[in-house]
């Protein structure tokens, strides 16, 4: 909800953790959140356009990409090390 700090550092703390811990590309993880306003169905993309505007979104998406780049250079690495290790 606009102006909830405290339930949005909550949302996007259990969103980067649940994003850490997924082990498969394509996995899903359901929180325990739901969003009880529906304004934002009349005109949804006003509500992305000010959701893509905010510095603190852009940062948690830029940290988001970085996690999972991380991620999936681990897994080639590892990839790539299973392979020479069998050759």
């Amino acid at each position: 909800m606009p102006n909830d700090r405290a339930g949005q550092r909550r949302i996007i703390s259990d969103g980067l953790k649940a994003a850490a811990a997924m082990t498969e590309p394509g996995s899903i993880h359901d929180l325990p959140f739901r969003f009880v306003d529906d304004d934002w169905k009349a005109e949804p993309m006003s509500w992305l356009r000010i959701l893509a505007s905010s510095r603190m979104f852009r940062a948690v998406m830029a940290s988001i990409l970085a996690c999972t780049r991380a991620l999936n250079h681990d897994r080639a690495r590892q990839a790539s090390n299973r392979k020479t290790s069998r050759a």
